[in-house]
C-alpha cells in the first residue's frame, strides 16, 4: 500500500512539470475541497468527498461522495497527491453508498457557506471550515465524526488535468455534467387498517407518502407521474434505503421517485406502525423505468435459471431412466436366458425319465408272453433229445456189436 503511494506521488511529481507557469491565486477560477471522515467506533466507515467550486459566483459545481473501507482509503490523506485516483477507482457500490450524504449536502450546504469557505482558504483556516463541515456531517450520522479536509485554488487548466471525469467546454467553461438532484420534503401516511408494518417493508417496496405544501408548489410540475390524491398531496414512490437503528428505535428511509427524486425520512417507533401503500393497479407508475427494467431482468434470471435447471434436472432424469431401462432390458433378458435353459434341463430330464418308465413298462407288459416262449422251446428241445435217446437205444438193441 506504501510503495504503491509512493508510486503515485513520484508519478504525480513528475506530472507537476506540465504546470511551469504558477498563477496567483486571484487568477485561479476555482475551488477544489478534499474530505475524508470516519465514524461508527469500533466498526468505522469511511467516506471521502471531493467539491469543486466556481469562486466567482459561489456555485457548487461538483461534489462526489463515496463509502469504502479499503486500505488504501483507510490511510489515504486528503492532501495526499493518490488522492484523485483513489477516488477515481473507486467502485460504482462504493459511490452509490454515498449518494445519501451527497443528497444531504447538496441540500444543506448554502451559497454562503461556500463564499465563507472561499474567504477561509484565502485565509488559510482550514479549521472553520472542518468544524462547518463537521457539523453538517454529525448531523447526518448522529455520532461523532472525524474530519480532515484539504483544500487549494485551481486553474481551469490545473482542473481539466486533476479531474479529467469533469466535461469542460471551451466556450462554456467548466459545466456541471451532473443531473440536479431534488429532494422532496414528505411526511409519512399512517394506514392502520390497509397499510405495513414498518419491519416489513424492504429496498423496492412502494409506498405511499404525502408531499408538504411547500415542495408540492414547488415541484408540482415534475411530480405529476407521482400524484396519487392531489386533494391530499399523496405521492407514490419506491424505497431506496431502509434501516432500523436499534439503540434509537428509529427508521431512517430513503424514498426514491426517479433518478435525481428522493425523500428521506426518519421515523421513530416500533416495528407495528402500518405505513400506507399505494394501490396496486398503480404501483408500477411510481417505479423508474431503470428499475422495472433491473428486477424485470432479476425475475428473468431467476426464472431463466429456475428453468435451466428443470431442463437438466429432466434431462438427467431421462438419461439416468433410459440407462435404468437398459440395464433392466438385459437383467430381464438374461434372468429369461437362465430360466429357459432351467426349463428346458427340466423338460429334457422329465422326457428321459419318461422314456426310460415308458420301456421298463413296455418289458413289465411283454414278460408272460417271453416266458412261455422260452417254456415251450426248453420242453421241444427235451422232447427232442428224449426221442434221439429213445431211437439210439432202439437201434442198438437192434443191432448189437
Amino acid at each position: 500500500m506504501d510503495q504503491e503511494l509512493a508510486e503515485m506521488n513520484i508519478q504525480d511529481n513528475l506530472d507537476d512539470e506540465q504546470f511551469n507557469q504558477v498563477s496567483t491565486v486571484e487568477e485561479k477560477e476555482y475551488m477544489v475541497i478534499q474530505g475524508k471522515l470516519a465514524y461508527g467506533g469500533r466498526n468505522e466507515t469511511y467516506g471521502l468527498l471531493n467539491a469543486i467550486i466556481n469562486r466567482d459566483n459561489g456555485e457548487l459545481i461538483n461534489l462526489n461522495v463515496a463509502f469504502s473501507n479499503k486500505d488504501e482509503v483507510v490511510y489515504l490523506e486528503p492532501n495526499s497527491k493518490a488522492f484523485d485516483r483513489i477516488f477515481s477507482k473507486l467502485s460504482d457500490k462504493e459511490r452509490l453508498d454515498g449518494r445519501r450524504l451527497k443528497t444531504y449536502l447538496l441540500n444543506n450546504i448554502t451559497k454562503d457557506d461556500i463564499l465563507l469557505f472561499n474567504d477561509l482558504v484565502v485565509q488559510n483556516n482550514l479549521e472553520q471550515i472542518k468544524d462547518i463541515l463537521r457539523s453538517k456531517l454529525e448531523d447526518f450520522t448522529r455520532e461523532a465524526v472525524d474530519l480532515n479536509i484539504y483544500s487549494e485554488f485551481q486553474s481551469e487548466e490545473e482542473i481539466r488535468y486533476s479531474h479529467p471525469n469533469l466535461l469542460i467546454n471551451e466556450d462554456d467553461g467548466l459545466d456541471n455534467i451532473e443531473e440536479e438532484i431534488i429532494e422532496l420534503d414528505v411526511a409519512p401516511v399512517i394506514a392502520p387498517i390497509n397499510g405495513k408494518r414498518i419491519s416489513q417493508f424492504k429496498k423496492n417496496d412502494g409506498i405511499l407518502v404525502q408531499i408538504k405544501e411547500k415542495s408540492y408548489n414547488e415541484y408540482q410540475d415534475i411530480i405529476d407521474h407521482f400524484i396519487v390524491d392531489a386533494n391530499k398531496r399523496y405521492i407514490k414512490g419506491i424505497i431506496d434505503y431502509i434501516i432500523f437503528n436499534g439503540p434509537i428505535k428509529s427508521y431512517d428511509i430513503i424514498i426514491k421517485f426517479s433518478s435525481n427524486i428522493y425523500s428521506q425520512l426518519l421515523i421513530e417507533t416500533e416495528g407495528e406502525l402500518k405505513l400506507a401503500i399505494p394501490p396496486k393497479k398503480e404501483v408500477d407508475d411510481a417505479i423508474d423505468y431503470e428499475l422495472i427494467k433491473e428486477e424485470v431482468r432479476k425475475e428473468l434470471e431467476v426464472e431463466l435459471r429456475s428453468e435451466i435447471e428443470q431442463r437438466l434436472r429432466v434431462e438427467l432424469e431421462a438419461e439416468i431412466r433410459e440407462k435404468l431401462e437398459e440395464e433392466l432390458t438385459n437383467r430381464i433378458e438374461q434372468e429369461l436366458r437362465i430360466e429357459l435353459e432351467r426349463e428346458i434341463r427340466e423338460r429334457i430330464a422329465k422326457e428321459d425319465k419318461g422314456d426310460k418308465l415308458r420301456k421298463e413298462d413296455s418289458l413289465f407288459k411283454n414278460r408272460p408272453t417271453v416266458v412261455a416262449n422260452k417254456l415251450i422251446i426248453n420242453i421241444f428241445i427235451l422232447v427232442s433229445l428224449f426221442i434221439l435217446i429213445l431211437l439210439g437205444l432202439i437201434y442198438y438193441y437192434k443191432n448189437p456189436l
